[in-house]
């Protein structure tokens, strides 16, 4: 599942470029940021949800649903234009948000936990 991960930040990648050329470094760096928050801050979410103990499992969400806010205030900052659909920034980081949820499961977030 990481591939999924992997491929809509390669996505992001390229939409922050293109969004460079259309609007300017500022709406760049606002879907880069927003794209690549909200698909860490949903997995990391998911991590505390069903696998964190304790006090991790507060911390953590806590600090998940602070980063998905802010990528939610971030992806206000640009649109993304798909296959000639024009689409807006707080769709592609909703779509970034659940594929960060779907593709974390317990062996991802047991290795990242562990580092």
């Amino acid at each position: 599942m990481p591939w999924m991960m992997a491929a809509y930040v390669a996505f992001s990648v390229s939409i922050s470029v293109s969004v460079a050329h259309a609007a300017g470094m500022g709406a760049a760096a606002c879907a880069l940021v927003a794209s690549c928050l909200a698909v860490v801050a949903a997995g990391a979410l998911k991590f505390a949800v069903f696998w964190a103990a304790g006090a991790q499992r507060l911390v953590v969400s806590l600090v998940a649903v602070v980063l998905l806010v802010v990528a939610y205030a971030l992806s206000k900052g640009f649109s993304v234009t798909l296959f000639g659909h024009v689409s807006s920034g707080e769709l592609w980081g909703a779509i970034g948000a659940v594929i960060g949820f779907v593709a974390v499961d317990k062996r991802v977030a047991t290795e990242l936990n562990r580092e």
